[in-house]
């Protein structure tokens, strides 16, 4: 069975948690021509550019991002565009995102080490240590897994479905990925 655009999705967000930027690129780009206003596409492929070293496509890729995700304005918006906002050097306006999404969601830890780091870098170094130890209070009741079994959990999870030359394409990413955490 074909798998549908969200399958298609999640592929892409999987190779980018296993580190595998070129191939996620590829999936992205595709994933654009059919939904170019959707803000999480744009910002995988920002940050799959970046990783590739491609300076001025990942700016145009987060600038697009930023746009998106205010635009979107749902749960998760503050924080990824708190991110787009960073990377593109808007300190300011990131560190107000990331304080938007801790009060929405402060059981999250990301969003804690997230205004950590923009506080850090407006000298608001109190507030970022404050933030830092929220982060590892949560980090140590809840520990995340590693970003490449995370990436490989989400392949898995969609490789049955496929067929053909995709399936045999993530069933070979998922072969290359090392994850230890069972």
């Amino acid at each position: 069975m074909p798998l549908n655009f969200e399958d298609l999705y999640k592929v892409a967000e999987g190779l980018i948690c296993a580190k595998k930027y070129e191939e996620a690129s590829a999936i992205y780009i595709i994933l654009l021509k059919i939904k170019p206003d959707m803000a999480s596409l744009w910002h995988g492929l920002a940050n799959c550019l970046e990783r590739q070293g491609n300076v001025e496509g990942s700016k145009r890729a987060y600038e697009n991002a930023l746009k998106y995700h205010l635009i979107e304005d749902n749960k998760s918006s503050s924080l990824w565009a708190g991110w787009a906002a960073m990377k593109l050097g808007r300190v300011e306006m990131a560190y107000s995102l990331f304080k938007k999404f801790v009060e929405i969601e402060p059981e999250y830890a990301y969003g804690w080490i997230s205004l950590a780091a923009a506080a850090s870098k407006l000298k608001k170094f109190k507030e970022a240590e404050e933030a830092r130890v929220l982060y590892r209070k949560i980090q140590n009741t809840r520990p995340y897994k590693r970003r490449e079994c995370e990436g490989r959990e989400m392949l898995l999870s969609v490789m049955n479905e496929a067929d053909g030359v995709l399936k045999i394409f993530i069933e070979n990413m998922v072969n290359e990925i090392r994850c230890n955490e069972k």
